[in-house]
């Protein structure tokens, strides 16, 4: 009766001590890319680009139905797969 209390706290702490590595290695890879990332780059626009821009500039709504939204879904899965 005792083996099976030490190996359940094996078991937990092989659990713990993966789920700790695996917690740290997002963290590692999150700050890798975050750090390749500059926050303050500038991008300069000439004039024709922001008179091109500036004919989407406005408000929209969706004016679909669901099944609009049903290939949307659709759409995204076939990309994904």
């Amino acid at each position: 009766m005792y083996s099976g209390f030490v190996s359940s706290r094996k078991v937990l702490c092989a659990v713990s001590l993966t789920a700790f590595f695996g917690v740290s290695v997002a963290l590692f890879i999150a700050s890798e890319v975050r750090a390749g990332v500059e926050q303050d780059d500038v991008v300069e626009v000439d004039q024709t680009t922001l008179a091109q821009v500036g004919a989407f500039v406005g408000e929209y709504r969706f004016v679909g139905g669901q099944k609009e939204r049903d290939g949307i879904d659709a759409a995204i899965e076939r990309s994904v797969a």
